[in-house]
């Protein structure tokens, strides 16, 4: 699962055209109003340049996508290639804005085979892992280039906006059945299985010794629930946070290492405990119990997500 950020649109009439190109922004009649598009040729590569003059906050470090709407102007079948160039500049960098480029690699989406029919919208995304290591704050340019040397559909390319966007993949992590403890770290918790791992911000170790451990990689905000229970009796368990007393029930440790706990005062029923903390990278999260909960069915559970 990913999280999708919106940039910037780019429309036809905001494009910077090379030098005697003003013909290729072409007005069409679309129900009386006029629907804006940029031509490109099928016998010679052809570009146009976006500028974005600050790339907003929200921008988070995740993979750059650009978005690209088109279509034929006569073409029912081939395919098209598209280039697209990143040019990213910090205010203060050592760049003559009236006379250098310094586009990053170009990024290639190749073999997008159009439409049956032509006249008909389709869209070609690119991604853009050459991205001129850009960041928030940053003065953006974006170049689109149609590769009319090595596409195969005739005709025009008819431009007609891009979305450019952020994809942030969730990072994730959810382990359940109970497994006991560490035989070391006997307070903390292990866990049979991991359901779910999904991006890099946080890494789940398990250690017959040590127990289980969640470490963030990345700083941000993370929620977190844990289920548990003792089945003959009262138990406590909650989370802790970077503690070094692993073999000390959860209650009696360094009351700022514990960000959570929950106590079960009734004979096998299950509780939850659940908080939503600010992290840095290589702080440790472990689910630290009071040496009590031995459940080992699928209902022991421990779930981390970053939210921001």
């Amino acid at each position: 699962m990913a999280i999708t950020t919106i940039l910037a649109y780019l429309n036809p009439r905001a494009a910077h055209l090379p030098q005697g190109h003003l013909s290729r922004l072409l007005p069409f009649a679309a129900g009386g109003d006029r629907r804006w598009m940029l031509g490109f040729d099928d016998t010679a590569n052809q570009s146009v340049t976006w500028v974005i003059p600050q790339v907003p906050d929200c921008l988070t470090g995740g993979t750059l996508k650009l978005d690209v709407l088109g279509s034929m102007a006569s073409a029912t079948s081939g395919d098209i290639d598209v280039d697209v160039e990143v040019e990213a500049i910090t205010p203060a960098d050592a760049v003559n804005l009236s006379a250098a480029s310094s586009f990053d690699t170009v990024n290639s989406t190749d073999n997008t085979v159009v439409p049956a029919t032509a006249d008909r919208l389709f869209t070609v995304t690119v991604t853009l892992t050459n991205d001129d290591s850009v960041v928030a704050g940053d003065m953006l340019r974006i170049k689109v280039t149609r590769d009319a040397a090595a596409d195969t559909a005739t005709g025009d390319w008819r431009l007609i906006g891009a979305t450019l966007y952020e994809e942030q993949v969730i990072s994730e992590v959810v382990v359940r059945t109970g497994n006991g403890h560490g035989s070391t770290n006997d307070a903390i918790r292990r866990f049979t299985t991991a359901e779910v791992e999904t991006g890099s911000d946080i890494t789940y170790a398990d250690s017959a010794a040590s127990g289980g451990t969640f470490t963030i990689n990345a700083d941000g905000l993370y929620h977190m629930v844990y289920i548990d229970r003792k089945t003959d009796g009262g138990t406590t368990f909650g989370v802790s946070l970077n503690s070094d007393e692993l073999t000390t029930a959860i209650e009696s440790i360094t009351i700022t290492d514990v960000m959570v706990l929950v106590n079960s005062v009734s004979t096998a029923q299950f509780q939850n405990c659940s908080c939503t903390l600010s992290l840095s990278a290589t702080d440790v999260i472990r689910a630290h119990t009071n040496k009590g909960p031995e459940e080992t069915s699928g209902f022991v559970k421990f779930r981390i997500i970053r939210v921001a």
